[in-house]
């Protein structure tokens, strides 16, 4: 089990060269606002990104779509040049998809951070976490672990952009 983790971890740190997390971190720290987007177990990883760059980034970040809000209230609120990032691992919902579509033809920037089989919308940059699960046991459950450890490396990255080099292993 132990050793499943470390494998999805490091499968999916490994396929993401450092001057990406470096251009991903430009345009997190350049837009005046940033969207961190996530429904059912994304939403925990969506909540987790939009923490750990509220705690260094002075800027607008929202956790979206918040309660009782629609698509089409997450919408109204994006502008050009922000930045959206989609968690979308165990697949993404038509609605989803929707809105990173459309936040880019309104001129943001969308992060789509998803596993590797599932579908994505069009994304600036897409990363893809490896989930394979670790027992038989819990095979119904969605391994976030290399999601979460992403979703940190890109808001410490972001934080401290133009700092201290950033290295992924």
């Amino acid at each position: 089990m132990w050793q499943q983790l470390q494998d999805n971890l490091t499968a999916t740190l490994a396929q993401i060269p450092a001057s990406t997390m470096d251009a991903m971190a430009s345009a997190l720290h350049q837009a005046p606002a940033i969207f961190c987007v996530g429904l059912q177990h994304n939403h925990m990883l969506a909540r987790s990104l939009r923490g750990h760059l509220m705690s260094g980034l002075d800027k607008p970040i929202y956790g979206a779509p918040a309660a009782g809000e629609t698509i089409e209230d997450v919408l109204a609120r994006i502008a050009p040049r922000d930045m959206v990032v989609l968690f979308a691992l165990g697949g993404i919902r038509a609605d989803m998809a929707e809105l990173g579509e459309r936040a880019r033809k309104l001129g943001a920037k969308l992060i789509c951070i998803t596993d590797t089989a599932s579908h994505a919308p069009p994304s600036d940059w897409l990363l893809r976490c490896h989930t394979t699960p670790h027992a038989a046991e819990v095979r119904h459950l969605c391994d976030t672990s290399a999601a979460q450890a992403l979703a940190y490396g890109l808001a410490a990255h972001t934080i401290q952009w133009g700092a201290i080099p950033f290295e992924l292993i």
